[in-house]
């Protein structure tokens, strides 16, 4: 199914709800104010999910680069214990 039948089932579905049987032109306003929020709430929410995943790749980037920081911190204080044994 695609946004249109979407929103020709929703429509529908308020007019059975509602109990009435508008005009053809009526009905399809309707259904065109519905399916231009569907893709409305689509695009919105694509966009909420692409920044969301910006952000958990940028907070996993600088986790990284803690964890390599840490590492390479903990290798020289190593080597230097190491070094001091001699």
């Amino acid at each position: 199914m695609n946004l249109r039948d979407y929103a020709e089932l929703a429509g529908n579905r308020i007019f059975a709800a509602l109990e009435i049987c508008p005009d053809e032109a009526a009905r399809v306003a309707v259904i065109d104010i519905i399916e231009r929020q569907l893709l409305a709430t689509a695009v919105d929410t694509r966009n909420w999910c692409a920044d969301h995943i910006v952000e958990e790749s940028r907070i996993a980037k600088e986790a990284r680069r803690q964890i390599s920081e840490d590492l390479r911190g903990s290798t020289e204080v190593l080597i230097a214990n190491l070094s001091s044994l001699r």
